[in-house]
């Protein structure tokens, strides 16, 4: 079966993107993990701690001597990690999908580096999860591969809810900010698309 037209001109856009843009650096498996894993702290952060700090204001300082806060903060922060990695590695596949790469491919690269990214980070309170939390994104990019890719904006909309879930913060507070973290998630995942775009060497990731 032929190549449709238009997955021949993005081919062709991309080949020309090589030749005359910046060089990719990251070409491979473990240099796609450290890269994930760089871009899901990157979102994590700005969705957590960012948003933590902003809400809190002055009491800050104040909130993170306390044990409980402290301990809920360091928990939705490396849970918020796990979310934002699959958040990412979806991006990654969309990357690669709107360059006309298999699916095969795809699947055979993307969630072991997904994987690997995970275990660079493992929970700071021990929580011997990993396992389960691997095996939820692999599920989870399954599913996003049977469909067409979704849009930035939907993936960052997906998420929010989530990751608001489980900062420690009153679920009212949550409620209202609802659409501020979902704008965040959404633009942080634009820049993570443009970088990745720029960064992946998908000759040498993916073998056809």
């Amino acid at each position: 079966m032929g190549i449709a037209a238009p997955t021949l001109l993005r081919r062709f856009a991309a080949h020309l993107s090589r030749l005359f843009g910046p060089r990719p650096t990251v070409a491979t498996m473990e240099q796609l993990a450290a890269q994930l894993a760089a871009h899901a702290m990157f979102v994590s952060q700005k969705c957590t701690t960012e948003y933590l700090r902003l809400r809190a204001g002055v009491s800050w300082e104040a909130l993170c001597r306390d044990p409980v806060f402290g301990d809920g903060y360091e928990r939705s922060r490396w849970a918020a990690y796990v979310r934002s990695l699959g958040d990412v590695a979806e991006v990654c596949e969309t990357v690669f999908r709107a360059d006309g790469r298999s699916f095969a491919a795809i699947e055979a690269t993307v969630p072991a580096a997904a994987e690997a990214a995970l275990a660079l980070y493992p929970d700071p309170k021990g929580d011997p999860s990993l396992p389960e939390a691997a095996d939820e994104m692999r599920l989870r990019l399954a599913r996003r591969r049977a469909e067409p890719p979704r849009s930035l904006r939907r993936i960052g909309t997906g998420s929010a809810k989530r990751i608001m879930a489980l900062l420690p913060f009153d679920e009212r507070l949550q409620a209202a900010d609802l659409d501020y973290m979902a704008n965040n998630l959404s633009f942080s995942l634009g820049q993570v698309h443009e970088r990745l775009r720029a960064e992946l060497d998908a000759d040498a990731l993916l073998q056809d």
